[in-house]
């Protein structure tokens, strides 16, 4: 049984079968998602097992994650670090308790 072109949908048989991004195309129907190129193995980019040319090929960003646990444990750890240092406040080392006074 020929496989199903990624592209248009359509019945491939071997003689007209490209293989690229883990899927089967028509030579004519590896193009890029931006501008319709038609793609050869060569020229071809992919983002996402999706074919792009290597002009509209999306670059990847880096992403700020400002509500993980860590970000948030820290930003708190230095609000408190903060809040000691406007207000002078003594803390006994490593336990973040005011020290105890021992009264005689």
């Amino acid at each position: 049984m020929s496989a199903k072109c990624a592209g248009c949908n359509k019945t491939v048989y071997t003689a007209e079968q490209i293989k690229a991004l883990d899927q089967t195309w028509h030579k004519q129907c590896l193009k890029c998602e931006v501008c319709k190129t038609t793609l050869q193995l060569a020229t071809l980019q992919s983002f996402e097992k999706k074919p792009y040319c290597k002009a509209h090929v999306p670059i990847v960003k880096h992403t700020t994650v400002a509500n993980d646990v860590m970000s948030q444990h820290a930003k708190q750890a230095q609000d408190v670090a903060s809040y000691a240092n406007k207000t002078n406040i003594e803390t006994q080392k490593g336990t973040g308790e005011k020290p105890s006074q021992d009264v005689f």
